[in-house]
């Protein structure tokens, strides 16, 4: 009777490049299998599991959850392919600790293991009790000093991340639970409880991870701040001055990336001296946006101190023109605007006409690429109306699209002659934007 092929069989009889190959075609799953097959394939897997698992490490901010981070960040094999550390700010509430003692710790999943600290301190947020006693007895600043003094010595440049995960504030029945190495490990334990929601201390975690990081001297690559869009005016402005200060305190290059519930988000490259934005309707004046905007504004200012040559925004709702200022420097080469819905408070001022003058006053540009340009109609009692200097006029238009010259909403213009040319496109557009003006009065 012939012997089975199975990968037990085959795998081992590979040569070592062509078996590393192999895993590219393999799942997550499969790779935690395959690691069991034998140790040859236990040690060809440990690069591509690595990577998989490890090189961005998610944790919450409990005892179980950083010790286990202490101890991969330690690993011979495993620790060198950390590239991102990435901590929950979410902190439980007192009724939510006490609920998770009685949970029997499952050895098997990312869970936090029940064990609590029975002298923990509290503090309150929002008139909610708050266990805290992991960071205010200083052990939480001791294991990630230790984590960071094993990353500093990794072949790869490390970033730090500070995310609200949304999907932790959700009840059991609500939450969706993404794959193992795209979840907090320990997270499970913050919606065993669907009663409460956890506790966001989003620049308390700012200010100890950054502190703990510059004690043991770790170059910081990067920061990665996700936030949740909600309006918590006061949270938001401590978060705001978190990041500010931190940015301040950076002597070394940084990339900066900024987002919210993962919809809007500033990246910026320093390496390329590229900055993307994509925002969405963050840029529309609405109160839940206010101290957003102003954390955007601080960071916007901050990397203007150095050249930013790239600059890229797209999927945008900009109210008015001056919500742009600061995103254009003299040292900028390259622009791409793409999907962008412009609004002004009269149709006949401050529109893409203006934008294009002012881009022609930027006298290292080389290369502007534009697609999909919109004006944004107000509306007003479920009717659109375009407010002109001589008064206000009812239509049937919400937006209208840009057609550039040659009747395409794309255009790009490139070479040592783009400012000529954005004069001369300005002033097509200023005519056009005058004759549908005209148009929409005649009607």
């Amino acid at each position: 009777m012939a012997t089975p092929i199975t990968a037990r069989s085959i795998l081992p009889t590979l040569p070592p490049e062509l078996l590393g190959r192999v895993f590219d075609f393999v799942n997550d799953r499969d790779l935690i299998r395959l690691r069991l097959v034998c140790k040859d394939i236990c040690a060809a897997a440990n690069r591509p599991f690595a990577i998989c698992f490890f090189a961005e490490s998610r944790h919450v901010v409990t005892p179980h959850s950083i010790e286990t981070l202490l101890k991969v960040s330690s690993h011979a094999v495993f620790g060198p392919f950390i590239r991102k550390i990435m901590v929950s700010p979410a902190r439980l509430p007192a009724n939510v600790i006490e609920h998770a003692a009685d949970v029997d710790p499952d050895p098997d999943s990312n869970d936090l293991d029940g064990k609590l600290d029975e002298n923990a301190d509290e503090d309150m947020e929002d008139g909610v009790v708050v266990n805290n006693a992991f960071i205010k007895s200083g052990h939480f600043s001791i294991l990630m000093q230790q984590i960071f003094a094993n990353a500093k010595h990794n072949p790869h440049p490390i970033t730090i991340a500070v995310h609200e995960d949304r999907y932790i504030t959700r009840s059991p029945k609500q939450y969706y639970m993404p794959a193992s190495h795209k979840r907090f490990y320990g997270s499970r334990a913050f919606h065993t409880d669907s009663r409460s929601a956890p506790i966001f201390r989003t620049a308390e975690t700012i200010n100890l991870v950054a502190a703990t990081a510059d004690a043991v001297g770790l170059i910081i690559s990067a920061l990665e701040i996700d936030l949740m869009s909600v309006p918590r005016d006061v949270v938001d402005l401590s978060t705001q001055k978190a990041i500010h200060d931190f940015l301040q305190t950076r002597t070394m290059p940084l990339d900066v990336h900024l987002s919210w519930d993962d919809c809007s988000t500033l990246r910026f490259e320093h390496r390329e001296a590229r900055l993307c934005f994509s925002a969405s309707s963050l840029l529309i004046p609405h109160p839940r946006w206010e101290t957003h905007l102003r954390t955007l504004k601080k960071v916007v200012q901050w990397l203007n101190k150095n050249p930013i040559l790239e600059l890229r925004l797209e999927d945008l709702e900009v109210e008015r023109l001056s919500s742009l200022d600061g995103y254009f420097s003299q040292f900028l080469r390259s622009i791409k605007l793409e999907d962008i819905k412009l609004g002004s408070t009269f149709f006949d001022k401050g529109l893409y006409s203006s934008l294009f003058e002012q881009f022609s006053g930027l006298l290292n540009l080389t290369y502007c690429g534009l697609s999909r340009l919109h004006y944004r109609l107000p509306e007003e009692g479920g009717l659109t109306t375009m407010h002109l200097l001589s008064g206000s006029y009812p239509t049937a238009w919400i937006s209208l699209l840009l057609v550039f010259p040659d009747g395409q909403t794309e255009y790009e213009l490139k070479g040592h002659g783009v400012c000529r040319q954005l004069e001369d496109l300005a002033a097509y557009t200023a005519a056009a934007e005058r004759r549908k003006a005209l148009t929409v009065q005649a009607d």
